[in-house]
């Protein structure tokens, strides 16, 4: 009994402790498992690409058309800028340029003894008239005041309808309108022993005559002035 009683003990500590390696063995199994079952998937975060636009999905925008062209001399001494309404007439070939004379004489009268540098002859489109603006220039000691008045005299004060001795564009110059049987329009513009000669006549609207393109109604009278004041002289 007592030999049989030892044996039976034995057997018992070693189940224990089979059961005990079991048991933990099946405890670290289902904690990992578990741990795997609830582990969440890491996403990575991903930054979106921003694709270009496609080159032609944004219309270009329409340039927008000139207003005005610059026209100058060959040599750049002489600049005016004309609205795109107008244009140089009477050159060789049509071109829209300041004519450079090669000291050509006779510029700005018939005894005038100082020879012509450049000329050219301006008008609206809008007009067929051989009664055009022009401008001219030459090298002359004379001031832009006495210029005019070698040309056309002292006018009489009754027939000066304005004059002004402001500068234009920073130059100095002299600026007389008067009425005789006409309105003309004088505009003389010194710069470094040189004087630049604008200048019209009267000219008739063609659609009215009893208007000129020099009235203050008409709006040619400030594309008139705002040529003027766009010279540039580079002497």
């Amino acid at each position: 009994m007592t030999k049989l009683n030892k044996e039976t003990n034995g057997f018992t500590i070693i189940e224990v402790l089979l059961v005990l390696v079991i048991l933990a063995t099946i405890g670290v199994a289902g904690y990992f498992v578990v741990k795997h079952v609830n582990k969440k998937p890491v996403t990575a975060t991903q930054t979106p690409i921003t694709q270009p636009a496609p080159a032609n999905s944004v219309a270009p925008k329409p340039k927008a058309s000139p207003t005005s062209v610059v026209i100058s001399s060959s040599d750049g001494k002489v600049q005016l800028t004309l609205p795109v309404s107008w244009e140089v007439v009477n050159n060789p070939n049509n071109s829209q340029t300041i004519e450079n004379l090669n000291n050509n004489p006779n510029c700005f009268t018939a005894t005038d003894p100082n020879p012509c540098i450049y000329y050219t002859w301006f008008v609206p489109k809008a007009y067929s008239t051989t009664q055009v603006w022009f401008l001219a220039a030459e090298k002359t000691n004379q001031t832009p005041q006495q210029v005019i008045n070698s040309i056309i005299g002292v006018p009489q004060a009754a027939d000066i309808l304005a004059q002004s001795s402001q500068p234009i564009n920073g130059y100095a110059a002299y600026y007389i309108e008067y009425k005789s049987s006409n309105t003309n329009i004088y505009y003389a513009i010194a710069d470094k022993g040189y004087v630049v000669l604008m200048t019209n006549g009267q000219l008739n609207d063609q659609s009215d005559p009893n208007t000129t393109l020099n009235s203050p109604s008409s709006t040619y009278i400030t594309d008139w002035r705002n040529i003027v004041n766009s010279v540039k002289l580079n002497f």
